[in-house]
C-alpha cells in the first residue's frame, strides 16, 4: 500500500479508486464504476452525471444519515438525503 493519497477528482496515478459493480434497487440492473476512497467526503457521493447518462432515479431518504467525524463529532455537512 502506499503511504499517502492523494484526494483528486479524477483518475491519476496517484489516486485510490476501486473497480465496483453496483446494483439499482429500483431497477436491479447492475453498472459497473470505479469507485473513489475519499476519507474527506462532504458532499458529492454519486456523480449526477452518471446518474443522468445511465438513466438512473433518485429519491429523498425517508430518514436522513447523519455523518461524523472519525472524531465522533458531527460533520458541518449536515447528513446525506438522498
Amino acid at each position: 500500500m502506499p503511504q499517502q493519497y492523494m484526494m483528486a477528482s479524477g483518475l491519476s496515478a496517484h489516486s485510490l479508486h476501486l473497480n465496483v459493480e453496483i446494483k439499482m434497487t429500483d431497477t436491479q440492473q447492475n453498472h459497473g464504476v470505479a469507485a473513489f476512497l475519499d476519507s474527506g467526503a462532504m458532499g458529492l457521493f454519486l456523480d449526477l452525471e452518471f446518474v443522468r447518462c445511465h438513466g438512473l432515479t433518485m429519491q429523498p431518504l425517508p430518514k436522513p444519515i447523519p455523518i461524523y467525524n472519525i472524531d465522533g463529532t458531527p460533520n458541518e455537512a449536515s447528513a446525506i438525503s438522498s
